[in-house]
């Protein structure tokens, strides 16, 4: 009896692992907290560029309307 449940536990193991590996499984959901945490940092390096690029054009535009 435990021989027989070890087997079809391996075989589904090795069935998902197959899946997983085709792509043909779903991939796992996430948790909520790795969503937000991700969307914060893709938001501030989104603002930091920004800010970095308007910056950068201001000292441009500020350096060339001296002359």
């Amino acid at each position: 009896m435990k021989l027989s449940k070890k087997l079809q536990a391996e075989s589904q193991s090795e069935k998902d692992m197959y899946q997983k590996m085709l792509g043909q499984k779903p991939p796992a959901k996430t948790n909520k907290q790795s969503e937000n945490s991700s969307s914060v940092w893709k938001w501030t390096s989104v603002i930091g560029g920004v800010t970095i690029a308007i910056v950068a054009m201001g000292i441009t535009a500020y350096r060339h309307l001296q002359h």
